[in-house]
């Protein structure tokens, strides 16, 4: 199974259960999820234009911040008792 059968299938099982842990998946959902992924993508530019010094605190408070959302979601997870979606071949 390669990346592209592995990502329909994701996308399949999501619309069909219309959750994803524990979330409604609907307009505001897959919104915020889009603004959690272009955060860091624009970091990536952001190299280019802002100053060193301006870039590294960015980078370190960005940081920072994705991994407490991290943590946050391991523990919640954890919490509930449920596992991690696994699709084996």
């Amino acid at each position: 199974m390669d990346w592209t059968d592995w990502a329909s299938s994701i996308t399949i099982l999501t619309v069909a259960l219309s959750e994803v842990g524990g979330f409604a998946v609907n307009q505001s959902f897959l919104l915020g999820v889009t603004v959690y992924v272009v955060i860091p993508s624009l970091m990536v530019f952001c190299v280019l234009i802002l100053r060193p010094r301006v870039n590294r605190i960015a980078n370190i408070a960005l940081s920072i911040m994705y991994a407490l959302t991290i943590i946050a979601g391991v523990i919640g997870e954890r919490r509930r008792g449920t596992r991690p979606l696994v699709i084996h071949d």
